[in-house]
């Protein structure tokens, strides 16, 4: 299921969203503005990550 509003629209991730992801989960820029997030993501991390909760 999509939620579509004016501006965006929210969908489930995908691992086809990995590679964005952890270029917003390493970017120091990013990780100024979420605290508690200071450790750098792999792609390898990220994709067991999704597979284990959204399996």
């Amino acid at each position: 299921m999509n939620i579509y509003g004016k501006k965006v629209m929210l969908r489930a991730m995908e691992l086809s969203d990995c590679e964005m992801i952890i270029e917003m989960f390493n970017d120091p820029q990013m990780e100024d503005l979420v605290v508690g997030w200071a450790f750098p993501l792999s792609k390898y991390a990220q994709q067991k990550w999704l597979e284990a909760h959204y399996n």
